[in-house]
């Protein structure tokens, strides 16, 4: 389905797709993460978060919806969502795309899909975490109309934290 643009694509995205959407996170983490986070931390939470084995488990299990955002037919990012526990919130649980293909409105139309899967499923509030030093994010968030709740540092292991806000946007009907 395109998204707010001809040349904007939001699919979705399959288990069998877990390689790929590792592959890709590899080449934008490495990059956009470079000036935020040490390489070693970086390199812990690709693995982490990141493995194709744990990308197929939240497809299959928790219920977690890939999807590719594509440019011209080329997938340069991708978004990942689901319910939260208490089953009252969307979460955003990520949302990246490759640096030279910001700004070009992919990140909006991401979330301008999420938002329409949480409002027919008649969830009324999104909810994501993101970096405290990614100003960048930080900013596309507010426009699209998150606000921040609070900050939370939380460990992770292996001698590293993700410290992060919680923004949050009330969904209207």
């Amino acid at each position: 389905m395109a998204q707010n643009s001809p040349s904007i694509e939001i699919e979705p995205a399959i288990a069998a797709d877990a390689e790929l959407i590792s592959d890709l996170a590899e080449s934008i983490w490495q990059v956009c993460y470079a000036e935020l986070l040490s390489a070693e931390q970086i390199r812990y939470m690709l693995d982490w978060m990141y493995a194709p084995d744990r990308i197929r488990q939240e497809i299959r299990e928790r219920g977690i919806v890939y999807r590719w955002l594509s440019h011209k037919g080329e997938r340069v990012g991708f978004a990942a969502s689901g319910a939260s526990a208490d089953g009252l919130d969307v979460v955003v649980h990520k949302l990246y795309v490759m640096p030279n293909s910001q700004g070009g409105g992919l990140g909006t139309a991401a979330l301008t899909a999420i938002e329409a899967s949480a409002k027919s499923a008649g969830i009324g509030r999104m909810t994501l975490r993101v970096n405290r030093g990614n100003q960048l994010a930080i900013r596309v968030y507010e426009k699209f109309g998150f606000e921040r709740q609070s900050e939370v540092c939380s460990d992770i292991g292996g001698g590293f934290v993700m410290d992060d806000y919680v923004m949050a946007k009330t969904l209207r009907a």
